[in-house]
């Protein structure tokens, strides 16, 4: 497993014949978004990857939400979309959620957070066994993916007046929202 760290900020430098893109903070060479593969002299999260696919809690609403990501080659994030069994989706809420507080964070703080060991092992685990599966497609999980009341309600409305199945409605929104091609 491979960690990237968050530095807070990067100042362009010219060295040499190159530009170069520093820590404002501890000075390290900064790779793209903002990352590298030490840590900053300032406390910050981290990524890891596991699976090809970066991992990171993020916090917002009082949630720790497990997320993963992969970088394209100018360092632009695309998400990827993860689904497990209800037993093993738990197991990762509640390590997400120790992670947090073992990072000296809070559920009521949000923001990013670097996975825990425990954690990048039951991610590992999990990939491993077959029973965690990554998608970088939101089309393939659009029939398991979970809608806010509304938005579906929505979405069943204008599926019926244009008579096309729920499926490709959401399918369409989600490539929409995330710029993501039809493979």
């Amino acid at each position: 497993m491979k960690r990237l760290y968050y530095h807070p900020g990067g100042i362009v430098h010219k060295e040499g014949d190159r530009l170069v893109v520093r820590c404002q903070y501890c000075g390290k060479e900064l790779g793209p978004g903002i990352f590298a593969p030490e840590p900053c002299a300032e406390k910050t999260a981290w990524r890891t990857e596991i699976g090809g696919a970066w991992w990171e809690v993020s916090v917002w609403n009082c949630r720790a939400n497990l997320t993963a990501w992969k970088m394209d080659e100018d360092g632009e994030d695309k998400p990827v979309f993860w689904k497990a069994p209800g037993r093993v989706r738990e197991e990762l809420q509640k390590l997400a959620e120790e992670a947090v507080e073992e990072a000296g964070g809070a559920l009521n703080i949000s923001g990013t957070y670097g996975p825990s060991e425990a954690l990048e092992k039951a991610i590992a685990r999990a990939l491993e066994s077959g029973e965690l599966r990554i998608y970088t497609e939101p089309y393939r999980v659009v029939t398991t993916a979970r809608f806010e009341p509304e938005l579906l309600a929505r979405a069943k409305a204008y599926a019926a007046r244009r008579r096309k199945p729920l499926y490709e409605v959401i399918e369409a929104a989600l490539r929409y929202y995330l710029n993501v091609k039809k493979a």
